[in-house]
């Protein structure tokens, strides 16, 4: 998995909060769709850092799911588990 991919979704995510009309969940969707690909078809090793920047990116947006209300409406239509 490439670093800038893994810290680019949190900056969609930072946008996708904000309302930013051009970043919604299927980007975000997508995007996290994209790194689990490169993940896998990624022959060298992993960096753990990136690796743990991901995961916990991936519990953020789970996070958000459980808060309910606009924000967690807002996230419950994104996927994490593969």
């Amino acid at each position: 998995m490439t670093k800038p991919r893994a810290f680019t979704i949190f900056r969609y995510l930072y946008f996708f909060e904000k309302g930013i009309p051009q970043i919604t969940n299927t980007v975000i969707q997508d995007l996290i769709e994209l790194i689990r690909t490169e993940k896998q078809s990624d022959n060298s090793v992993a960096d753990p850092s990136t690796e743990a920047f991901f995961s916990s990116t991936l519990r953020y947006i789970e996070f958000q799911k459980q808060k309910g209300g606009s924000i967690g409406e807002k996230y419950e239509q994104i996927k994490t588990s593969s």
